[in-house]
């Protein structure tokens, strides 16, 4: 079964966005919640807010869908910000590493975490 839409099809990641809009939005709403109580600046919140989405989403998916999310996510993004695509793509890639360690070590993913 083939489908008419390309990866880099506004119609696709448009529909990656709304799956996975309510569990972004979640994840973003804990890594605001931890800025605010560890006094995170804005830039250290969006590196923890990346960082844990992309931990998350590999402890939930295999880590080529999580890769291509994440680049995904950096396409529909504002063209003009080159250098904060690289760092969030770097913070994308902590987070993958972490959760990859996790599953690796075996340990609990939710150790330590008020959810």
């Amino acid at each position: 079964m083939s489908y008419p839409v390309t990866v880099n099809s506004e119609e696709f990641l448009d529909s990656i966005s709304q799956l996975y809009s309510d569990m972004l939005d979640s994840m973003n709403n804990h890594a605001e919640a931890l800025a605010a109580q560890h006094s995170l600046n804005a830039f250290e919140l969006n590196a923890l807010a990346h960082a844990e989405q992309s931990a998350r989403l590999e402890l939930l998916l295999p880590d080529a869908v999580v890769q291509a999310l994440g680049e995904l996510k950096e396409l529909q993004s504002d063209p003009g910000h080159g250098l904060d695509s690289l760092k969030d793509a770097y913070n994308n890639e902590v987070g993958r590493r972490i959760a990859q360690f996790i599953k690796l070590n075996g340990l609990d993913a939710n150790r330590g975490s008020s959810n």
